[in-house]
């Protein structure tokens, strides 16, 4: 036996599934059945999210929408905290004797509390209030957009330096 045969026999080996002639229609068939598997289990994805969240109102200036943050993603270096809120963004009104609606924007985000800045990392769209409803858009800031920024006084990220840095 040359020592190609061997690698060559050796690679079948590690690869039985080639051996078959129908190997690939039934790798692909396989495939399939996994996709057919997990395409309604991610249908189910964002409810057991929306369950997970512990959304705590955070105190606002009079005239500024909802605004909360997830409890459970509060997660503390030093003097900075990583965490997820929720601002919900009234939807205009049809009617004056309407009910306001909103929809709803969650974002990742770090403050640093001794340097007095933050930063999103993150940002989801949702349908519903409270980052409720189907995610209808999102987007991961590049790297230049993630660098801290000053808070401004007054502003959502004061409100939420305010709640968190105590």
């Amino acid at each position: 036996m040359t020592a190609r045969q061997s690698v060559q026999g050796a690679q079948a080996a590690a690869r039985p599934w080639r051996r078959h002639r129908h190997a690939p229609m039934f790798r692909a068939s396989a495939a399939l059945a996994l996709l057919g598997l997990t395409v309604p289990l991610s249908c189910l994805v964002p409810q057991s999210w929306a369950a997970a969240r512990n959304l705590q109102r955070v105190p606002v200036a009079a005239g500024h929408d909802p605004l909360y943050v997830d409890r459970n993603t509060i997660q503390w270096s030093g003097t900075a905290v990583r965490f997820t809120y929720v601002l919900d963004i009234p939807i205009a009104l049809s009617s004056p004797n309407e009910e306001r609606r909103y929809h709803s924007n969650e974002m990742e985000a770090s403050i640093d509390c001794t340097a007095r800045t933050f930063a999103v990392l993150q940002i989801r769209a949702y349908a519903g209030a409270r980052a409720s409803g189907n995610q209808t858009g999102g987007y991961t800031p590049n790297a230049k957009e993630r660098l801290p920024e000053l808070i401004v006084k007054g502003g959502t990220t004061d409100f939420l330096a305010t709640h968190l840095c105590k």
